[in-house]
């Protein structure tokens, strides 16, 4: 009987073990600093290649430029719009899956985005320089909001469990 449990046991561990992860197509040629899945879209914001977006689970990879070298360091969703922060103090929106990208930087100076939320036409960007900018409007315009936050190096998460209620 001990025997027939052992075996059973190690089929089963075995079974677990099998085929967790799969290794994808790519991208290839630059460190993925952050991942987003919007619906059926997957994006991966790199370092010195922009962001490259795959619509079949990771199989192929195709890059959605933005400009030559962008340092991709965040990335963030609401809807059809998708939000990129760049260590180059740019936050990008594409509202077309990628397709055109428009920078959006009004009222964000000399600051490396490192973080990025948003909830239906809100967002928040986290900076490399203890700031918090917001945006009630897309990212349209941007709004410094730090009062009463302890000063810190950076922001590098921005994250809520509750974000419709942002």
């Amino acid at each position: 009987m001990k025997k027939l449990i052992t075996i059973l046991f190690v089929i089963i561990i075995s079974c677990n073990l099998n085929a967790q992860w799969t290794q994808t197509g790519g991208p290839y040629g630059s460190w993925i600093r952050d991942l987003l899945v919007n619906g059926n879209t997957i994006y991966a914001g790199t370092q010195y290649s922009g962001i490259f977006k795959s619509t079949d689970n990771g199989i192929t990879w195709t890059n959605v430029m933005l400009p030559v070298g962008a340092n991709v360091t965040c990335l963030a969703s609401s809807g059809n719009n998708v939000y990129a922060g760049t260590s180059g103090m740019r936050i990008y929106l594409t509202t077309n899956a990628g397709n055109t990208w428009t920078r959006i930087n009004n009222g964000i100076t000399n600051q490396s985005i490192v973080s990025l939320a948003a909830s239906g036409s809100k967002v928040f960007a986290g900076s490399g320089n203890s700031l918090i900018y917001f945006s009630n409007n897309n990212g349209t315009n941007w709004t410094i909001v730090n009062s009463g936050l302890p000063a810190s190096n950076s922001i590098y998460t921005i994250n809520s469990p509750y974000a419709k209620h942002i």
